[in-house]
């Protein structure tokens, strides 16, 4: 396996981060891009770097994100036993899936379930549901996600 290394590495892991980043660095005026994304994808980091000046930006879906058709049978047991302390959210996407397959009472089916948001734009989608989070990570990945979850025992 060939090691890799890093060039530039944006402060907080979210499109506009980036985006500044390259910019900052000098990366993006008359350079090309290949964007490999998720379908669902924000279109915010294509725009940021075409409006900076990219010589080109193919932004390219690599992968495909399916809702879930139903939530399992034991987990909504679960919900509404109030056994369920913590609902973690990894992307906007999730937290709106999730809210659509419980239902139009969903608010009364997370009444205290304290819930934890992986950075600001699902923290910020979240909040459009009505659900307010518990926690945000600080660094918006896995391991900021649990160091959150941990901080707020």
């Amino acid at each position: 396996m060939t090691n890799a290394s890093v060039d530039l590495c944006p402060e907080s892991f979210v499109a506009e981060a980036l985006a500044d980043a390259l910019v900052a660095a000098g990366e993006v005026k008359s350079k090309r891009f290949l964007l490999l994304r998720a379908d669902i994808a924000r279109p915010l980091l294509r725009e940021r770097l075409e409006q900076a000046g990219a010589a080109q930006v193919n932004d390219v879906a690599i992968y495909e994100t399916h809702p879930a058709k139903q939530l399992p049978p034991h987990l909504m047991e679960a919900l509404d036993a109030k056994q369920v302390t913590w609902v973690t959210f990894t992307s906007s996407s999730t937290a709106t899936n999730f809210v659509q397959l419980l239902g139009p009472d969903y608010r009364a089916k997370l009444s205290g379930v304290r819930v934890a948001s992986i950075g600001p734009i699902t923290t910020s989608t979240l909040k459009e549901l009505g659900l307010t989070p518990t926690v945000q990570a600080d660094t918006f990945n896995i391991d900021g996600l649990v160091a959150a979850l941990l901080a707020a025992k």
